[in-house]
């Protein structure tokens, strides 16, 4: 699949060239066929090990790797809803402003 400009998705970058199977991929990684399909809906599951392979594995700097993942995890909306979920988790915690020590609370 020769797509004009650069790859937007994983899927589109893993399938650029032509060069490798999901068989070979499956094997570089480690990883099953249903997780390797999964890792391609959805990047966010791939660990930083198999982002560093994969950027190898078809010659492309770690960086423009990353950047495709992230750029497409952010259109995740399961994605975008843990983020919410885990930013409103922080908040009240530790992020409360002290009370000065001469003011008593009651």
């Amino acid at each position: 699949m020769n797509s004009p400009g650069p790859p937007q998705t994983i899927s589109q970058l893993l399938r650029e060239g032509g060069g490798h199977t999901d068989r070979d991929l499956m094997r570089a990684l480690s990883m099953s066929h249903p997780k390797l399909k999964s890792c391609e809906a959805d990047p966010s599951l791939f660990t930083l090990r198999d982002l560093v392979l994969l950027a190898a594995l078809v010659g492309r700097p770690v960086g423009d790797v990353v950047k495709i993942a992230l750029v497409q995890a952010e259109h995740n909306p399961e994605v975008v809803e843990e983020r919410e979920k885990a930013k409103s988790q922080i908040v009240g915690r530790k992020r409360q402003p002290r009370k000065p020590k001469g003011e008593v609370s009651l």
